[in-house]
């Protein structure tokens, strides 16, 4: 694609597809969509089957539709039986679950985020102007950050891209303590016995010049502790994460050696639901973290929802700390103060991985993670869903493997075998 036809793509409004089986849903978000310029509603389906066939015909006509919005139970098809047909039109649109606020509604769309959903939106509980005010704004987040991810793949990344990296960049930069006289600057590692390999990290076109580039962040002082054989694994994702991270995991194999800790932003009922599909699915012991539990090797821990996820003691002896401490990136739980706590524990022994979200959540956790000897992998752009928090990793200059979604969870589990990695 040429720049300047880059650029006039950017340019039109991202194509909405609205499903829900209640009529007044669906005049409510068109009124709170219609008003943007950037967005537009291009058609309406009342249930998964319609709603299958207008994705086709518009793919077909070559004005393919990018984001669905997607109820999760309607009649004649509901959401999860739509979105398994939906994978399959080309090119596949962006699909956004529309949940109830319900238990339920949190199981079923959990379902459908372990099964290809990019995300989810809750429905407002009640009509009030504050709740509208914060759906109307989740939503248009979520459609654009989406819309963007799905136009960049394959493209040079877009000026507003290319910014968010270096301001992500900047952020954490700005939040490191200065280095003592002790510390000592440790580059990138190449290939080695005894090491992992780094891979070169994918610089956006749009952001390679030596002046603007995010990697052109001079990279931290860490410290000199040598990396162990790994002891804890944590894993940080927010949209498109719930399929990622099953992925991951369902590749590691049923390890029994290494706690895992996940932070996966979610709200309380969805988060116990998450924790429920990995142990069924995968058949891994795995449960929401519960405050002052003890850390058992081969489990799981996932972060509830509305707690940050922290671990407290010695690598033999770790117990699970819950926190109310406030938000961070607007997010709790948030990746940051889980992967601050393990590194302070675990030290070298920790392996972190972030996978596919929006945000810069992870970022600042990960330079901790490597001043402590630790190592870290993310998903690279083209399989992630929005390379928000992996890209922010890589802006931050760490020394990191960049790898795909497929590729991730057999390398780890060779790391853990004493490859190297």
């Amino acid at each position: 694609m040429t720049e300047r036809a880059h650029t006039r793509a950017e340019d039109t409004p991202y194509r909405v597809l609205l499903t829900d089986d209640s009529g007044t849903v669906r005049r409510l978000v068109r009124k709170l969509l219609e008003r943007e310029p950037d967005i537009r509603v291009v058609g309406e389906a009342e249930h998964g089957r319609s709603a299958v066939d207008l994705v086709r015909q518009a793919a077909a006509s070559g004005q393919p539709i990018e984001i669905v919005l997607l109820d999760v139970e309607m009649p004649v098809m509901d959401g999860i039986a739509a979105l398994e047909r939906l994978a399959g039109v080309r090119p596949p649109p962006q699909v956004i679950m529309l949940s109830a606020h319900t238990r339920r509604g949190a199981v079923v769309t959990v379902k459908a985020l372990a099964r290809g959903a990019s995300d989810y939106v809750c429905k407002p509980a009640a009509r009030s102007d504050r709740n509208l005010d914060a759906f109307r704004k989740e939503l248009l987040d979520k459609i654009r950050s989406c819309g963007a991810a799905l136009r960049s793949r394959g493209q040079p990344a877009s000026a507003a891209e290319a910014a968010a990296l270096r301001g992500a960049a900047a952020s954490v930069a700005r939040r490191t303590e200065p280095p003592t006289t002790r510390d000592r600057t440790v580059p990138a590692p190449g290939p080695s016995p005894s090491r992992p390999r780094v891979l070169a990290a994918k610089v956006p076109p749009a952001a390679a010049s030596p002046a603007r580039s995010p990697l052109a962040t001079p990279l931290p002082r860490f410290a000199a502790t040598s990396r162990g054989h790994p002891t804890a694994l944590a894993i940080g994702s927010s949209t498109g994460g719930p399929q990622a991270v099953m992925r991951v995991l369902r590749d590691l194999g049923g390890q029994k050696a290494l706690p895992v800790f996940l932070t996966q932003h979610m709200p309380p009922a969805f988060t116990a639901a998450f924790a429920a599909q990995i142990a069924q699915e995968l058949d891994l012991p795995c449960s929401e973290a519960r405050h002052g539990e003890p850390v058992q090797p081969g489990h799981v821990y996932v972060a509830p929802g509305d707690f940050h996820l922290t671990v407290e003691g010695r690598p033999e002896q770790a117990s699970i700390a819950l926190s109310k401490a406030p938000p961070e990136h607007f997010c709790r739980p948030a990746v940051d103060p889980m992967l601050r706590s393990l590194a302070a524990v675990y030290r070298g022994g920790l392996v972190a991985v972030i996978l596919t979200g929006m945000g810069s959540d992870g970022a600042e956790g990960c330079r901790e993670v490597v001043a402590a000897g630790g190592r870290i992998f993310v998903q690279d752009r083209e399989t992630s869903v929005v390379w928000g928090m992996p890209g922010a990793v890589v802006a931050a200059g760490l020394p990191v493997t960049v790898l795909p979604l497929e590729r991730i969870g057999t390398r780890l589990r060779k790391l853990m075998d004493g490859v190297p990695a």
